[in-house]
């Protein structure tokens, strides 16, 4: 008997005339015999010495999944058995094509003659296989040329942006690429995730390490003027984000990755583009999260509309799948969507107005603070106007004030360097004004009889 870990022991045994063996816990493994010039004997056989324990194999994989390689050169592959607690672990490696590529049992492989081979790791516990696709050249492949995608970038401070480059050709023996920054003062690169610092421009060059090929991306970075949106939700008291791919949420909306642009696309349905990045929220890729990583407005998977719960609290519904509304009921760290009952709070949102220079008020102490110096009345209006109480202005400075109906549309523009009345010849209904100066920005629900 031979001790070969992880509780498996293996068995040679000789001269047996049974067919089935019997061990001393009681359980029996069937014998496959044959004859010798002395008497019977049976192959090697494994037996688990405590099958009370055995973690069965459910997948594997294989890194790396490609391989580019010349003639005679090598390249280690190494296999990762899912669970990481599997009993046995144990696999092997057989090659789709060994004139071109050889690999031993240690997963090491070997170029033979160009081509290309399939390389296959399977599991000796549930035959569970990954394979790495391999492509063996004669010689080196130059590379010809490499192009970024995008090449323009705008992005507000704080921004990110992925370029991805294109090497070609498609065979090259070496697709390795550096990036660097003209201007790091104003954005930085890194694996060609570049990252707005500060108002200017600056060009991203790509290189590529095998024959210094090079293409550039122009990048802009600005501070976004207008109103923008901050997103709370109701039951958390947290703000949406642009985290990345997805929707992501947090207690406090600290940069331009909390702002947003409500753009209208007709009278029902609205964008939601973050003001960092430029992205819009979407659920095209349905995976589960709310993302935030395409730009194309004419998605109806990143068109919304609003179902107002009240003047004050709203559910943002999808336009391509409508029963699909944005939430946070299971509190994944990134916003989910699908369907939500009327009173769930997790799916009630407020948009609260805030400019792209200055972050809206963040604390009760501060909103009480504002709204005790900024008012609207009577409210509700009558007779086709209503006056604005404003703070004493900076000299020059002057507010802009913004009528939104219930659908985000923009209906009454007006500006006032001091207190002063506002008229106009809105319908009955529920309104939201916005006043926005250098020094206040503040959101007031009016109603018009």
């Amino acid at each position: 008997m031979t001790n070969a870990g992880n509780g498996w022991y293996s068995y040679t045994f000789t001269n047996v005339t049974s067919t089935n063996l019997i061990f001393n816990d009681g359980t029996s493994q069937s014998a496959d015999l044959s004859r010798n010039k002395t008497g019977w004997y049976m192959n090697t056989i494994w037996y688990d010495s405590n099958p009370g324990t055995v973690v069965a194999v459910t997948g594997v994989t294989l890194a790396p999944t490609t391989a580019t390689l010349l003639i005679g050169a090598t390249q280690q592959v190494t296999p990762t058995v899912s669970p990481a607690t599997a009993t046995n672990k144990a696999v092997s490696y057989s090659s789709g094509n060994t004139a071109v590529a050889t690999v031993n049992a240690s997963g090491l492989i070997t170029a033979v003659a160009a081509g290309s081979a399939t390389i296959t790791v399977t599991t000796q516990d549930g035959a569970k296989t990954a394979t790495c696709a391999v492509t063996v050249n004669a010689s080196n492949v130059a590379v010809t040329s490499v192009s970024l995608s995008p090449t323009t970038v705008s992005l507000a401070v704080g921004g990110t942006q992925q370029l991805t480059p294109t090497v070609l050709p498609a065979n090259a023996t070496n697709k390795n690429v550096t990036y660097n920054s003209s201007n790091t003062a104003v954005a930085t690169v890194t694996n060609g995730l570049v990252t707005a610092v500060a108002n200017g421009t600056a060009t991203i060059t790509v290189t590529t390490v095998s024959g210094s090929k090079t293409s550039t991306a122009a990048v802009t970075v600005s501070t976004p003027t207008g109103t923008y949106y901050t997103i709370k939700n109701r039951w958390t008291g947290a703000y949406l984000s642009d985290a990345g791919t997805n929707v992501g949420y947090g207690a406090t909306a600290s940069n331009n990755s909390y702002k947003w642009q409500k753009i209208a696309i007709d009278a029902t349905y609205f964008v939601l583009k973050n003001v960092a990045t430029g992205e819009l929220i979407n659920i095209e890729g349905q995976t589960g999260s709310v993302q935030c990583n395409i730009t194309d407005t004419t998605f109806w998977s990143a068109q919304w509309s609003a179902d107002y719960i009240d003047g004050t609290w709203t559910r943002i519904r999808n336009r391509w799948q409508s029963g699909n509304i944005i939430h946070v009921e299971n509190q994944t760290g990134s916003a989910q969507y699908g369907n939500s009952q009327d009173g769930w709070y997790s799916a009630q949102w407020q948009l609260e107005s805030t400019s792209a220079s200055k972050m809206a008020l963040n604390t009760k102490e501060d909103v009480e603070a504002e709204n005790a110096v900024i008012t609207i009345y009577p409210n509700p209006s009558t007779d086709n106007q209503f006056q604005v109480v404003l703070p004493e202005l900076e000299s020059g400075d002057v507010a802009a004030i913004t009528v939104s109906d219930m659908s985000g549309r923009t209906v009454l523009t007006e500006k006032l360097a001091a207190s002063g009345q506002i008229n106009h010849h809105l319908a009955s209904g529920i309104y939201i004004v916005s006043i926005n100066s250098k020094n206040s920005n503040v959101t007031k629900k009016l109603i018009v009889k």
